[in-house]
């Protein structure tokens, strides 16, 4: 099976990254060499610079992410929703979330630039377009559907085929916002738009 973990995201204003909690809590690297032959993380797997897949929301947080990764060595790669497939001139790429032949050419197209290093995570962050609760429409939802579950169910048809699944690699972090209560005051109604989500 596909290791795929979820995330509660804070709310950003502005385009800019939230606060950084006390403990300062720090995405993982990339592990993408052999044991033996690199330092090793707290899990037990080598460490590497490695290549994050950031499916991009409209607030600013992939920016945010994809700076810090760098900072830190690796690599960030952002994609966002489109009718069509292309690469832009800063390397992010539009795809189709409807079209499975997309996300096979994202996998293509990423293992065939040689400036980068292999991928190795991938953080889903297009659940956060629609996380207003608001009052939800038809158009809306259908939006946060083919944004959020189903091009995850998409995404990890084609994941699966891929050596770093097959390895059982920690590959995947769903986000979402505002689907659970986590005591906000004052309170809010739920974005039931991104609940479909939990229930993969």
């Amino acid at each position: 099976s596909l290791p795929v973990h979820g995330a509660s995201s804070p709310r950003v204003s502005g385009g800019k990254m939230p606060p950084e909690p006390a403990d300062k809590m720090s995405a993982p690297h990339c592990q993408t060499g052999s044991k033996g032959d690199q330092g090793e993380s707290g899990d037990g797997e080598p460490d590497a610079p490695g290549t994050w897949l950031l499916l991009a929301d409209g607030g600013g947080l992939a920016q945010g992410l994809s700076t810090l990764l760098e900072d830190r060595g690796d690599r960030a790669v952002l994609i966002w929703p489109a009718a069509e497939f292309r690469r832009l001139e800063n390397g992010a790429i539009q795809l189709d979330p409807d079209d499975s032949a997309h996300w096979r050419r994202l996998f293509q197209e990423i293992g065939d630039r040689t400036e980068l290093p292999p991928w190795c995570r991938i953080l889903h962050l297009w659940n956060l377009e629609d996380a207003d609760p608001g009052q939800p429409c038809v158009a809306s939802l259908e939006r946060a559907g083919r944004l959020g579950s189903q091009s995850v169910v998409r995404l990890i048809q084609h994941l699966a085929a891929t050596p770093l699944a097959a390895a059982k690699k920690k590959l995947l972090w769903l986000v979402t916002r505002g689907v659970q209560d986590v005591k906000r005051d004052p309170p809010r109604p739920p974005a039931i738009a991104s609940a479909p989500l939990w229930g993969l």
